[in-house]
């Protein structure tokens, strides 16, 4: 059973939980929304995100499985999970591909609900349930999120399958890093663009929990 409360029997390929490092993971961002309901969001609504790997709270994916993510995260103090009960984490992540260097790495933006939280060691640990898969809309700067509670997500759950079968057999590929330059550019401008049209933003709306 994982944190998020997951007992999928070990036939199936929901099964196959990855145990993630650093070099695993080449880029992560989260954002934490109020509300469980999340369909259409211009990149200016998503904003900033508040964490991103290699930066304080140095966010960290420690497994993932087709259905299912293990989020942790340095925290003064621990946090309550139904502090979390109406908040949806949206996480933006690119994963190494198993077959290594010269493949295309796996970059998705998904949407999770909290399943259960602990804090050990100075770092409060989440298992998240998959909700949401998003996908940008042709010529907008808009992020379109489906429901993936049914079918999950098919590149995802290859992903799952081909990087257990690489590690059964004692293989670790690896890449160079990449960043997230490029998505956080285009959230600052849209976001700056936004400012301009409408000088007032409600503040607090969507910080995290506290």
């Amino acid at each position: 059973m994982d944190l998020a409360g997951n007992t999928p029997p070990a036939e199936t390929r929901s099964a196959f939980r990855i145990d993630l490092n650093e070099d695993f993971v080449l880029e992560l961002a989260v954002w934490f929304k109020r509300g469980r309901e999340i369909r259409r969001v211009h990149l200016a609504d998503l904003g900033q995100p508040q964490m991103t790997k290699g930066q304080p709270p140095h966010p960290r994916l420690e497994n993932i499985s087709a259905n299912s993510l293990a989020l942790s995260f340095n925290s003064g103090q621990a946090m309550a999970q139904d502090r979390f009960n109406d908040v949806l984490v949206l996480a933006y992540f690119k994963l190494i591909p198993p077959e290594g260097d010269g493949y295309e790495p796996l970059c998705l933006m998904t949407g999770f609900e909290v399943k259960g939280a602990k804090f050990y060691d100075g770092r409060m640990f989440l298992g998240l349930r998959l909700v949401y898969d998003a996908e940008p809309e042709p010529g907008e700067k808009v992020l379109r999120f489906q429901d993936a509670r049914k079918y999950g997500i098919a590149d995802l759950t290859k992903w799952c399958d081909d990087m257990n079968r690489v590690v059964r057999n004692g293989e670790y590929p690896r890449m160079p890093g990449f960043r997230l330059e490029r998505l956080l550019s285009e959230i600052a401008v849209q976001v700056r663009d936004k400012s301009e049209r409408a000088p007032f933003i409600k503040p607090g709306r969507n910080s995290p929990p506290s």
